[in-house]
């Protein structure tokens, strides 16, 4: 946000008045386009900057709610599972190290033949 502002208005601070519903979208676009930052992390910004600004709009500080009446929803998110031979390619890896040893085989989790989760892929 700093630098938002610093770029924005050529300011080190802005006064909680300035906040404004079009002050915090050109936050997500400088966010997106500016600071290269995905879509989904930037809502996130978004939303801990809401929830720091929340106490001066109930203390009265801010007399408008800069989040009033914006729509920024995050997306849904494709969640690729690792297929059966990147887990062998994992498994058949050879660690010289215990330790190393142990945390490979903790992150790896066989799913039985038999099991119906298997064809869940």
């Amino acid at each position: 946000m700093q630098e938002f502002i610093e770029t924005e208005f050529k300011v080190k601070n802005l006064n909680l008045q300035k906040l404004s519903v079009n002050l915090v979208e050109r936050y997500f676009q400088f966010l997106r386009n500016n600071k290269n930052i995905g879509h989904n992390t930037s809502c996130k910004y978004l939303a801990s900057l809401k929830t720091l600004i929340l106490p001066a709009l109930r203390e009265g500080l801010i007399k408008s709610h800069p989040f009033y009446g914006l729509r920024i929803n995050s997306k849904p998110v494709l969640i690729n599972c690792l297929s059966q031979e990147e887990i062998d390619k994992i498994a058949s890896v050879r660690l010289d190290d215990p330790d190393l040893d142990r945390k490979r085989d903790i992150f790896l989790f066989v799913i039985p033949f038999s099991s119906p989760l298997r064809d869940f892929q």
